[in-house]
């Protein structure tokens, strides 16, 4: 990670009044250690925190893989949200309750009385999250907000918080063919994240991925309530120009190919889009040594332009 871009990246988030997720592209995208640089950063200038997560993070092994996990480490004075059993290693405090409870035990905001290694705990459904997130926003520490870092699901799954947020998008390269393959899927989800935001009322024709388009209509915009499939994009763009505009809830929300993307954009539009500060890259594989990032990184750098950091999650 450069000065610059840690630099770039601190500046955007220090002052974030909305919660701040990290968003994976897919598994083992350096998600973690994203979170946990950016946290450590943020410390070192006394700024006020809350980690938090989508469903579990800090465990020593992944659940459904058996990978070992990057570590959420602690220190005196942190705030996380997890439940009372996780807190077992780590002596802490137990600030307030949460209005959440996952596998039947209740969240709360706890804060770190010692150095050591905890799991964080969140709602995976989206009104429990925001529930859980404005709760922890009203704990102020010595008069100042804390800024929300939240460890966050592959992008699907994020989308489904509902209110204003920042992101850091974390990305696997080795997940793609090859760099320019990795540069092509960041352009294509930029330009997604630049689409109007929609103004005015909401579209009376409500879809969901797998419902059928009715025919006895023929709405000029309708609302994509959910994700936004290659299926259903096809179908909405087969009713040609009568069809003048198509809004989903998010751009994190559109999953369909590069050349549907060209006709999808002139109708895009969104009900919001998250704050993307910055992109993280993880250039190793599973289990093995880095390669060098440099063509990554160039490439990464090439699509998304001079003003967005771009870092290296494994740097030092």
């Amino acid at each position: 990670m450069t000065s610059s871009d840690l630099t770039r990246t601190l500046d955007r988030i220090r002052n974030c009044t909305d919660p701040v997720f990290f968003v994976g592209t897919h598994k083992n995208s350096g998600k973690t250690t994203a979170f946990m640089r950016i946290a450590q950063a943020l410390r070192e200038e006394t700024v006020p925190l809350i980690l938090c997560s989508i469903g579990r993070d800090g465990e020593a092994l992944d659940q459904f893989f058996g990978h070992r996990k990057p570590p959420v480490r602690v220190e005196p004075g942190w705030r996380f949200v997890t439940s009372g059993a996780a807190t077992a290693d780590v002596p802490c405090e137990l600030i307030s309750p949460l209005p959440a409870f996952v596998d039947g035990r209740q969240l709360g905001l706890f804060e770190a009385r010692a150095c050591g290694d905890v799991e964080l705990w969140g709602p995976p459904v989206a009104a429990d999250l925001r529930r859980t997130l404005d709760a922890c926003a009203r704990f102020e520490l010595d008069g100042r907000r804390p800024v929300l870092l939240v460890d966050g699901a592959l992008d699907r799954q994020a989308a489904l918080y509902h209110g204003p947020a920042g992101m850091i998008l974390c990305c696997k390269a080795g997940a793609f063919p090859s760099p320019d393959a990795f540069g092509a899927w960041l352009a294509a989800r930029r330009r997604l994240f630049l689409a109007p935001l929609h103004l005015g009322s909401l579209p009376t024709t409500r879809l969901t991925d797998g419902d059928d388009l009715p025919q006895s209509l023929t709405p000029d915009e309708v609302l994509v309530d959910g994700p936004l499939s290659q299926t259903l994009a096809m179908d909405l763009l087969a009713r040609g120009d009568s069809l003048v505009r198509i809004v989903v809830t998010s751009p994190m929300h559109v999953f369909v190919d590069h050349a549907t993307l060209d006709r999808l954009v002139p109708k895009l539009a969104l009900l919001s889009a998250p704050d993307w500060f910055a992109t993280a890259i993880n250039p190793a594989p599973n289990g093995g040594a880095a390669p060098d990032p440099g063509p990554t990184l160039a490439a990464a750098r090439r699509a998304l332009g001079p003003d967005h950091p771009v870092f290296d999650v494994l740097m030092s």
